[in-house]
């Protein structure tokens, strides 16, 4: 998978890739939420949206490497 190539490339776990890309998010989300209503688009929805989508991967992820 992508995460298991981008843990292989930085030397990290697949599970702290997840979390580097979900502390992306959270910041990305801050930033949404400092900007003011009449300013915000649909990126607070899509930035929620991603980190449903990395959690559901990682909950993915983590069933079928402690399955084995």
């Amino acid at each position: 998978s992508n995460f298991e190539f981008t843990a292989n490339v930085a030397n990290v776990s697949v599970e702290q890739v997840f979390l580097m890309q979900l502390g992306d998010k959270m910041a990305r989300l801050r930033e949404c939420f400092d900007k003011p209503v009449s300013v915000l688009d649909e990126s607070l929805e899509d930035t929620l949206k991603d980190m449903v989508n990395f959690c559901v991967l990682c909950a993915g992820y983590l069933k079928k490497n402690l399955d084995k």
